[in-house]
C-alpha cells in the first residue's frame, strides 16, 4: 500500500521522506522533528496501485477479469473494459494519495481454424459417419457436416473469429459390388425343391427367393451397396414322361399307349379324353373285345366284373350293349377317374407305408 503526507508546512519540509503509518515515530525521531509538528502536520493517504491483472496475457476463450485477476490493488480503474481476442488495454490506478503508473493487459488471439484427423482420411465403406478419432475440425466450427457415400469424397472448411482453415476432405471407399452365389448357373434335379446349401449371392442380397419348379427357370440378382450383379439364374429338369414317376407336369405316368394298354393312361402322361365311342378300336365295340384291351385280361366274365367292382365301376355300367354311345361316353370317363382316383390312394397307401417303416428302422 502506498501512502503520502500532505499539509506540511515550511519548518517541516527538512523533516525529511515519506513515512508510513507504522513508523511514525521513526520518521520524526530519525529526522529530528518535533512530535508536535508530525502528529497535527502528518496525515496518510493511499496511492492508486495497479492489480494482477497488470502485465497478464488471458486466455482467447475467457470472457472477463476474474478473481484472481482484477485491476486495481488499490485505487479505482480508469477503464474497465476487458480486452479483445488478439487486444491490449490500459488504465490507471487512482486514489485519495494519488494514482498508479499505467497498467494493461492483453488477451490470447483466437486460433484459426483448422482441420481435423478426418482431413485426408479415406474412411472403409461400412463406416457410417465421423467418429471421435476421425473428426473434421481441429479447431473451428465445419461448413458442411455431410459424411461421404460409399466410392465419394466431401469437402469443408473449419471456421472461428479469427479466420479458416484452408479446404479439408475426407473420402469413402467404395463397397463390394453384389456377386452371385454357388447356385447361379446350377440345373437342379426334378425331385429337389430348394437350394439347399447352395447360395444365391456370394455378396449382397438376392432379388427374388423363389426356387424354380420342374422345366422352368428362375433369374435374380445380388443387391449391395456398391452395385447390383449381374443377372443369376438357375433351372431345374422337368418330369420325364414314360420314367412311372407322375411328377408335377403330368397326369399320370406308366410309360405305354392309353388305347393299347385300356388303362386310359397315354403316351404323354395324360388321361385319355373321350369325346365319342369312335375313340375306341373297332374290336372295343363289343364287350370281349373291350375285355381284351383292358388290363386286366380275364377269361370269363364273372372276373372282369370283380375287377371293375374293385374300381367303384360294373362292367355292365361301362359297357352295356342297351345303352346309347353319350351314355357309354359318361360311364367310360367315369371309369377313368375312377381308376385316377384308386391309383392316388395306392400312392398315399405306399407313402405311408414307407414312412412306418422308416420309423420302426429309426426305433431300432
Amino acid at each position: 500500500m502506498g501512502v503520502a503526507a500532505a499539509g506540511f508546512d515550511k519548518d517541516f519540509k527538512g523533516c525529511g521522506v515519506w513515512c508510513d503509518k507504522a513508523a511514525l515515530n521513526n520518521c520524526y525521531q530519525n529526522n529530528k522533528c518535533a512530535a508536535n509538528q508530525l502528529l497535527e502536520e502528518f496525515i496518510i493517504e493511499t496511492v492508486g496501485e495497479c492489480g494482477p491483472a497488470n502485465n497478464y496475457t488471458f486466455p482467447y476463450d475467457a470472457t472477463g477479469y476474474t478473481f484472481s485477476r482484477y485491476q486495481c490493488e488499490d485505487g479505482t480503474s480508469s477503464n474497465s473494459k476487458f480486452p479483445a481476442q488478439g487486444g491490449t488495454e490500459s488504465w490507471v490506478c487512482s486514489a485519495a494519495g494519488g494514482d498508479s503508473s499505467t497498467c494493461s493487459t492483453s488477451r490470447e488471439s483466437a486460433p484459426v481454424g483448422s482441420c481435423g484427423p478426418a482431413n485426408g482420411y479415406k474412411f472403409p465403406y461400412d463406416t457410417p459417419g465421423y467418429t471421435p478419432t476421425y473428426y473434421q475440425c481441429e479447431d473451428g466450427a465445419s461448413s458442411n457436416r455431410s459424411f461421404p457415400a460409399q466410392g465419394e469424397t466431401e469437402t469443408w472448411v473449419c471456421s472461428t473469429s479469427s479466420g479458416s482453415s484452408s479446404t479439408c476432405s475426407a473420402s469413402r471407399e467404395q463397397g463390394p459390388a453384389g456377386t452371385c452365389g454357388t447356385a447361379n448357373g446350377k440345373n437342379y434335379d426334378y425331385n429337389e425343391t430348394g437350394y439347399g446349401s447352395d447360395t444365391q449371392c456370394s455378396t449382397g442380397r438376392t432379388s427374388n427367393t423363389n426356387f424354380p419348379s420342374p422345366g422352368e427357370q428362375v433369374s435374380w440378382y445380388c443387391k449391395a451397396e456398391g452395385g447390383n450383379s449381374p443377372t443369376c439364374s438357375a433351372t431345374r429338369v422337368g418330369g420325364i414322361c414314360g420314367d412311372g414317376i407322375v411328377q408335377e407336369s403330368e397326369e399320370c405316368d406308366d410309360g405305354d399307349d392309353c388305347v393299347a394298354s385300356g388303362d386310359f393312361c397315354c403316351a404323354d402322361c395324360t388321361w385319355q379324353t373321350f369325346s365319342s365311342t369312335s375313340d375306341f378300336s373297332d374290336e372295343s365295340d363289343t364287350l370281349e373285345g373291350y375285355k381284351t384291351n383292358t388290363t386286366p385280361e380275364n377269361d370269363s366274365l364273372d372276373d372282369y366284373d370283380t375287377y371293375l367292382n374293385d374300381t367303384l365301376v360294373n362292367v355292365g355300367d361301362v359297357y352295356g350293349l342297351a345303352k346309347t354311345d353319350s351314355e357309354k361316353l359318361a360311364d367310360l370317363n367315369n371309369y377313368k377317374n375312377n381308376l385316377e382316383t384308386l391309383r392316388n390312394e395306392v400312392d398315399t397307401l405306399s407313402n405311408d407305408i414307407t414312412t412306418t417303416v422308416n420309423n420302426i428302422l429309426n426305433n431300432y
